[in-house]
């Protein structure tokens, strides 16, 4: 080992506004965290904050757990882009079931069936670019 540590004694394993409801019990924690924590960074672009952040540790806990993510922050998605909103909140689902499974899953959610723009990139090849990447950061 070269000395490196990634967390330190009694430190969580994430960054406490981003972390998904099953890293706060005894369930797996899978890639459907990952995509819960990329819905929070979107927000946050969007909003200026995370979608969970409160005043106190216990507070953001109980958002993520309980009450869910702040209205305005989803909200300033949804002016910004309704289907990207609609993902986001797919992504932010409490139970992981209902959240897209992992990287693929997501970049289908983001390019699937609401059809071609014009306006945008071929959505097949954007699509196998990402895919390619999150490929290559399975372990």
């Amino acid at each position: 080992m070269d000395g490196t540590r990634l967390t330190r004694t009694g430190g969580g394993p994430g960054t406490l506004t981003y972390m998904a409801p099953e890293q706060f019990g005894d369930e797996r924690v899978g890639t459907a965290a990952d995509v819960w924590a990329w819905a929070c960074c979107v927000v946050c672009a969007v909003h200026g904050t995370s979608p969970f952040s409160a005043t106190s540790t216990g507070a953001v806990i109980r958002r993520i757990v309980d009450t869910g993510p702040e209205p305005a922050a989803l909200e300033a998605v949804r002016a910004l882009d309704p289907a990207l909103a609609a993902a986001v909140g797919r992504a932010l689902t409490a139970d992981p079931a209902g959240r897209p499974a992992d990287g693929a899953a997501l970049v289908e959610l983001l390019t699937g069936p609401q059809g071609p723009d014009p306006r945008l990139p071929d959505a097949g090849a954007v699509r196998e670019q990402i895919t390619q990447g999150w490929r290559t950061l399975t372990l």
